[in-house]
């Protein structure tokens, strides 16, 4: 008598098994899915840098433009020596190659005219 009522718990336990598995999968499946599908508002707004950005306006004497243009790159460097102590020169990188656009992209940087650019500027070639 005990063996059989040995072989009715044992049977039971293989019945309840997978029942207390799938009740597990189905609670874990519902609650990942109510989790992702809320949205958490931040109360601040992300950092997108590690340095603060600050705007400075000052009016600068620009004595010589020199632009590296590198074709194979795409890209060109531009170096603004200034006469402004304690500021000796500002650097530039635009991804342009053409004259015209460089001269343009720097003079809507320093808020001044293409023509003012180009009297200054001198061009170098990188191959």
């Amino acid at each position: 008598m005990a063996h059989h009522r040995y072989k009715r718990i044992k049977f039971t336990y293989w019945l309840l098994l997978p029942s207390i598995i799938l009740g597990i999968w189905a609670a874990t499946e519902w609650i990942t899915n109510w989790v992702l599908s809320h949205s958490y508002g931040s109360t601040s707004p992300l950092q997108t840098s590690l340095y603060p950005k600050v705007h400075i306006s000052q009016n600068l004497i620009v004595t010589a433009i020199y632009a590296r243009v590198d074709r194979d790159n795409d890209i060109v460097e531009i170096t603004l020596v200034v006469q402004n102590p304690p500021i000796e020169r500002l650097e530039f990188k635009f991804p342009l190659t053409e004259e015209a656009h460089i001269e343009t992209a720097l003079a809507d940087e320093l808020h001044t005219t293409p023509e003012a650019i180009s009297n200054l500027i001198e061009y170098r070639l990188d191959r």
